[in-house]
């Protein structure tokens, strides 16, 4: 039975794990040569203008780090996007980097320990919950605007809640498994730095047969990022792929059009 980032033994069904990945790959991989299909058939590069990458960069950064179209139009549909854009790509980042610890043969070992029980354990404590908090908040207001209040300017269909309601339970689930680790376990610096995990501890630790439950927790984590891959082509989720890249080339085309970019 094998341990995980704190040493909490319980059992995970790699197995399963790695079918349902690869089942989501392949379907991602389908959805997204059929927008990249669509993509070729209606943009042709234009011949007369050469890509200016100066001006492609500025759109990019100005449309896409700062989405500043969005900043105009609704401050609180900014923050919600924000939250979630800059949420998930910072959770993204820290998993990328958690994968090459753990392969053993990228990193010099030196960096490996400074990761595994240096500083380094303190400063993904911090970074996971952070960015976990941020993306949870911006996915809750979503929900809230769309499912609540239910606002006029939006029409909402099934894909676009199913992606946030996919996203939630990812992240709960996430932070559950935190939870119950920490209240597995005494005397660890994780709680102190890992906020969100210390008080999902709290509320979780009153509950029996951990190992189970964190089993059970680790496996429904796995569906909520299988079904999120899987289900990014078909929803707007999309937009994480083909935005920069629209938007790069019209850029290039159109200048620094202050209006747009």
């Amino acid at each position: 039975m094998p341990a995980d980032f704190y040493q909490v033994y319980y059992y995970k069904p790699w197995p399963i794990f790695w079918v349902l990945h690869l089942a989501a790959l392949i379907i991602f991989t389908l959805g997204m040569w059929d927008h990249v299909a669509i993509m070729l058939r209606g943009k042709r590069r234009n011949l007369y203008n050469p890509f200016k990458i100066y001006h492609a960069a500025h759109g990019i950064f100005m449309e896409v780090v700062f989405q500043r179209q969005l900043w105009r139009q609704s401050k609180v549909r900014w923050l919600m996007h924000m939250a979630i854009f800059w949420g998930f790509i910072s959770l993204l980042l820290l998993t990328t980097l958690l994968s090459v610890i753990a392969d053993g043969s990228v990193l010099p070992e030196v960096f490996r320990q400074y990761w595994l029980a240096g500083s380094g354990v303190q400063v993904i404590d911090v970074w996971g919950d952070v960015g976990g908090l941020v993306m949870l908040i911006g996915v809750l207001t979503a929900l809230f605007r769309r499912k609540l209040i239910q606002v006029e300017q939006l029409n909402t269909l099934a894909m676009d809640t199913n992606i946030l309601w996919i996203l939630l339970g990812l992240l709960v689930s996430g932070f559950a498994i935190e939870g119950i680790r920490f209240a597995s376990i005494t005397g660890t610096v994780g709680p102190n730095y890992a906020f969100v995990g210390g008080w999902a501890a709290e509320l979780l630790a009153g509950v029996q047969n951990k190992q189970l439950y964190l089993s059970v927790l680790w496996v429904a984590h796995g569906l909520f990022s299988a079904g999120f891959i899987a289900y990014i082509p078909f929803s707007k989720f999309m937009h994480i792929f083909s935005a920069p890249l629209e938007i790069a080339v019209n850029a290039s085309e159109d200048g620094l059009r202050s209006d747009l970019y």
